[in-house]
C-alpha cells in the first residue's frame, strides 16, 4: 500500500496524524491538511488498496480488510501517539480500525464521515425495492441483456470495477452503530451543512453514540469542500490542543 510521510526528513515529533480518504479518493485530497499540520505531528497520507498509487485487490475488500491494510502499514512504523483522520468512507475504515486494534488509536477525528444508514422516506425504499426487482428481472432473461449496458446504481458503483465494486456493496450495506458505541477514544466530528453524501445528522448520531465525542457543522460546506475548509483545519487544531497537549499555543 503506498503512503507519503510528512515531514520527508526523519523526526522525532511525538504525535502521528493518519489520513485515509474516501472513496474513489487519494492521499492527494488531505495534501493542504498534511502541509499545515506536519510542522508539529508526523503526518502519514495512505492510499488504501484500489486507489491512487495503491494496486488493486485480487478480491473485494470490506473495511474491516482495509483497516487491517492500515494496521500492517503503521505496525512498520515507530510507535508514537496516533490520531486517524478519515474523510468518508475514510471514518469506516477508522472505525474498525479502533476495534481492531484500539491500542493502536489515540483519538479520531471524522470529516464528513460515512458508516451510518441514511433515514429514507418510504417513496426511497418502494423505488430501491422496485430497481432491485428490475435488476433481477433482467439478469433472468438473456434477450433484455442490452439493459445491462443501462446506467445502474450510484456514480461511484458505474465507475468502479468488478471487484471495487464488490468492496463498494460491502461497505454500503454496513451500518456502523454498534461499533461506534465501543469507541472510547476522544473523537472529533465535522460535517458540513450542505452535504448530501453523508449528512450532518450522521455527526449527531455518531455523537450519541461515542462516549468522548464533540460534534461540529460548518455552514455551506458539502461533501468535498469540507476538506479545505479553513474552519475545520481550525476545528482539529483546537481539537489536537485541547485533548493531545502537544500543539501550538
Amino acid at each position: 500500500m503506498f503512503y507519503l510521510v510528512l515531514p520527508k526528513e526523519k523526526n522525532n515529533l511525538p504525535l502521528r496524524l493518519v489520513f485515509i480518504h474516501g472513496w474513489g479518493g487519494s492521499y492527494q485530497a488531505f495534501s493542504s491538511l498534511a502541509e499545515y499540520f506536519s510542522d508539529e505531528a508526523e503526518c502519514v497520507l495512505l492510499d488504501l488498496p484500489g486507489f491512487g498509487k495503491s494496486d488493486e485487490p485480487k478480491a473485494p475488500m470490506s473495511p474491516a480488510d482495509y483497516a487491517e491494510e492500515v494496521a500492517k502499514t503503521l505496525a512498520q512504523m515507530p510507535k508514537k501517539k496516533t490520531i486517524i483522520v478519515g474523510h468518508s468512507f475514510g471514518a469506516r475504515v477508522a472505525i474498525h480500525l479502533y476495534n481492531l486494534h484500539k491500542k493502536s488509536v489515540n483519538g479520531m477525528v471524522f470529516l464528513a464521515g460515512a458508516g451510518l444508514k441514511k433515514k429514507r422516506s418510504i417513496r426511497f425504499r418502494i423505488k430501491a425495492f422496485c430497481m432491485k426487482k428490475a435488476a433481477r428481472f433482467v439478469r433472468r432473461f438473456s434477450f433484455l441483456s442490452f439493459l445491462k449496458k443501462l446506467p445502474m446504481g450510484s456514480r461511484d458503483y458505474r465507475e468502479a470495477t468488478p471487484v471495487m465494486r464488490g468492496a463498494l456493496v460491502m461497505a454500503v450495506n454496513e451500518d456502523l452503530a454498534e461499533l461506534a458505541k465501543k469507541v472510547t477514544c476522544p473523537a472529533l466530528l465535522v460535517y458540513g451543512s450542505d452535504d448530501n453524501e453523508t449528512p450532518s445528522e450522521f455527526g449527531r448520531r455518531y455523537q450519541g453514540l461515542m462516549r468522548d465525542a464533540e460534534f461540529f457543522e460548518i455552514k455551506g460546506e458539502n461533501h468535498l469542500s469540507i476538506l479545505v475548509s479553513p474552519v475545520a483545519q481550525n476545528l482539529i487544531e483546537e481539537f489536537l490542543k485541547a485533548r493531545f497537549k502537544c500543539w501550538r499555543c
